[in-house]
């Protein structure tokens, strides 16, 4: 199971990647006690989400629609 990792950017806060059963956990600044959880996300994406230059913009164009996701509460 993967760590969170905090990441800059203007919207998000820190994503977790868990690569035995492929989630993306995304939590989003101003969005408390509350996170995300993309599902069937391939370690690719994953990676280039975290390198890109805007990890929001490549977010919104990669991932956002292109997953089924789970609103998640911790």
């Amino acid at each position: 199971m993967g760590e969170k990792l905090n990441v800059e950017s203007s919207n998000i806060q820190a994503v977790k990647y868990n690569e035995d059963d492929k989630t993306l956990d995304i939590w989003f600044k101003h969005s408390e006690n509350t996170f995300y959880r993309y599902a069937d996300v391939d370690f690719i994406t994953y990676s280039e989400l975290i390198i890109a230059d805007s990890i929001g913009g490549y977010f919104f164009k990669n991932v956002k629609s292109a997953f089924q996701f789970t609103k998640m509460t911790e």
